[in-house]
């Protein structure tokens, strides 16, 4: 059984939702998302 993290699903929409944002906006995109870094790095 393969079971993907649900924040390595999260992580993969962030393209969609920065498109048309600017830079300084990363960091609130991004934690809106409420990423678990340790789980996408695997």
């Amino acid at each position: 059984m393969h079971v993907r993290a649900p924040s390595f699903v999260n992580i993969q929409c962030l393209p969609h939702m920065m498109r048309g944002g600017l830079v300084a906006d990363a960091v609130a995109v991004i934690s809106s998302v409420d990423p678990v870094l340790g789980e996408v790095d695997r």
